[in-house]
């Protein structure tokens, strides 16, 4: 493989980019040793011309840079990259428009045409609106069969509340009633009760006033004897 074969391989374009970056990096500090005057400093920009001049010098074996046939995209640039076309070959080559306006003529597609496919588009835009529609309808429907079964099941939990309600008054009411039954004999009794402490008392004191008569028969018994002793 010839030098001329080489420079056209991928090998050799990486070897040329590192180069570029070696080589400039030297020529840049060469420059940076002659400004700033140090010592050395014509040995470094020697150093750094000569590379910069190697590089330039191989880089005048690299391929020139191939432009993109654009007339494989766009036909009727097809004479301003190739010289070797022949003009009736560009004449038989058409735009895209038109190719397009060759497809509908083979096509019978004219204006009508074409004017009855956007009202079919439109006929179709309108329809998909109403399918729009109708799914919400139906999504409104499933929300109010959803809040009526809901209200449902919430009447029969108020029933069922107002039942547990209605058993419990009753149960008030009869446990009233019976604490009321209970007062009526408690009161009777404490009635009762009260007339028998009643007699018991008057019993007491009846004996009280025995007791004291009795006492009294007693004390003159004792005072007669004394008297006769």
């Amino acid at each position: 493989m010839g030098l001329f074969d080489f420079t056209h391989t991928r090998v050799y374009r990486n070897i040329m980019a590192k180069i570029y970056g070696f080589g400039a990096s030297i020529v840049l500090v060469g420059a940076l040793f002659k400004i700033i005057h140090l010592p050395g400093a014509n040995e470094m920009l020697t150093v750094g011309l000569l590379t910069e001049a190697v590089i330039f010098f191989f880089s005048a074996f690299e391929p020139a840079h191939v432009e993109p046939d654009w007339s494989l995209v766009y036909p009727e640039l097809a004479g301003m990259y190739r010289d070797d076309v022949d003009d009736k070959v560009l004449e038989q080559r058409k735009s895209p428009t038109e190719r397009l306006d060759e497809m509908f003529e083979k096509g019978n597609i004219n204006d009508e045409v074409l004017s009855k496919l956007g009202e079919g588009l439109n006929k179709l835009s309108e329809t998909a609106n109403q399918i729009g529609q109708a799914n919400e309808a139906v999504f409104a429907t499933q929300e109010f069969a959803t809040s009526l079964k809901g209200a449902s099941e919430t009447a029969n939990k108020l029933n069922e509340v107002m039942a547990q309600d209605l058993t419990a008054a009753t149960s008030y009411s009869e446990t009233v009633a019976k604490v009321a039954e209970n007062a009526n004999e408690l009161i009777k009794t404490f009635d009762e009760s009260n007339t028998t402490t009643v007699e018991f008392s008057n019993q007491v004191q009846e004996l009280n006033k025995r007791m004291r008569n009795l006492n009294k028969v007693y004390g003159n018994m004792l005072s007669a004897m004394n008297v006769n002793d």
